[in-house]
Order: C-alpha cells, then structure tokens, then sequence
C-alpha cells in the first residue's frame, strides 16, 4: 500500500475480523436453531 497517511495495524485487522467473523457465527447458529 502507497498510502502511509491511512495506515491500520494488521493485528488490529486481524483482531476485528476474528472477533466478526465468530459473531456472525454466533447469530447463525441462534438463527438455525430458533
């Protein structure tokens, strides 16, 4: 990336899209089983 304003810490990328992905998992499983 040539941008060096706009810059986000890859751990926090990483962190954000675990933390989405296991809450999207969450709310489909209470979705299959309602």
């Amino acid at each position: 990336m040539a941008s060096g304003r706009f810059v986000i810490p890859q751990k926090l990328i990483e962190s954000g899209f675990k933390c989405l992905y296991t809450y999207i998992k969450s709310c489909l499983k209470h979705a299959l089983t309602r």
